[in-house]
């Protein structure tokens, strides 16, 4: 599935920056594991974890958005 199938259309802009992030990050434990470099893991591991939150959030404001169309749908039906 793709991005677009996850999250609005609004917050597009938002969830490239955040997918960006992920990939700028794991390229730098990638680099820091090749180099044996575990100092600075830390707070890249956070970085992921912001990412991850940040998406996981914009995720579930697409998911209320498609339940509360799918209750306005069936308000409309009543009547």
């Amino acid at each position: 599935m793709a991005l677009r199938d996850h999250f609005l259309p609004e917050d597009r802009d938002m969830v490239d920056d955040e997918v960006e992030n992920l990939r700028i990050t794991c390229n730098k434990i990638l680099d820091n594991a090749v180099s044996a470099n575990f100092k600075n893991n830390r707070g890249s591991l956070e970085d992921i974890n912001n990412s991850m939150l940040t998406l996981k959030a914009l995720n579930a404001k697409k998911i209320e958005e498609e339940k509360s169309d799918i209750a306005s749908e069936k308000r409309r039906d009543w009547y």
